[in-house]
């Protein structure tokens, strides 16, 4: 069976995925591990824009307000807060990284939408702002030589003792294989199980259940 170690690794390859390899990168080598490809997976497919302070006529108590009000009750307000404070700081990471938000002239060409109660929300190329961040990202991951890519690895389950997470049994869906990955850390990034229900806008690569049964049925 074949084994290798890494200081970090990080399942699944969207944002979350891309962006915690980026800063893990920092202090050691890290594998990403998706059963796709490189960016596949839901953060491709979202359409909706980014809710964010980087206007004047903007503030950040506004955007905790409508927040907020928006969740009735059931936001974490020391998150939301978080996500407020923290909101342009990130969008000016992802620029930084060449992502091209939608722009009217000079100034972001904001938008209002849901709760908000002014024009906050960024979008790239109209619908496709998901698509554009992870472009960005995954430019910025594959210029990282210590980011080692695992696309088609399938991980079933994580290799624990005494509580500690410290690897992942994997199947490489290309040749079926067996394999074992160790690390100091593991991060799970792996978004939701959009496929339980019969009917969704998930993209395939959500299908978890699905095709877990199938890797039961392999297995077995």
């Amino acid at each position: 069976m074949k084994t290798a170690s890494y200081d970090y690794l990080v399942l699944g390859s969207g944002v979350a995925g891309l962006r915690a390899a980026i800063e893990l990168s920092k202090h050691g080598n890290v594998a990403i591990i998706t059963k796709s490809i490189l960016g596949e997976g839901s953060t491709e497919y979202a359409q909706g824009g980014v809710a964010v302070v980087l206007s004047d006529d903007d503030d950040i108590i506004l955007h905790y307000e409508d927040t907020i009000n928006a969740g009735d009750g059931l936001c974490d307000r020391d998150a939301v807060l978080t996500l407020v404070e923290e909101g342009p700081k990130y969008i000016r990471e992802l620029i930084s990284y060449g992502a091209k938000f939608d722009m009217h002239g000079d100034y972001f060409d904001f938008t209002r939408e849901a709760a908000h109660s002014v024009n906050r929300i960024i979008h790239a190329k109209g619908d496709a702002t998901g698509h554009e961040i992870a472009r960005a990202l995954k430019e910025v991951v594959n210029k990282i030589s210590n980011i080692d890519k695992l696309d088609n690895h399938f991980v079933v389950d994580l290799i624990e003792n005494n509580n500690r997470v410290y690897g992942v049994f994997v199947i490489n869906e290309l040749t079926n294989e067996q394999e074992i990955f160790y690390a100091k850390a593991v991060i799970l990034a792996t978004g939701g199980a959009g496929k339980i229900f019969k009917r969704t806008t998930n993209p395939d690569v959500s299908q978890v259940m699905e095709w877990l049964l199938l890797l039961e049925q392999e297995r077995f």
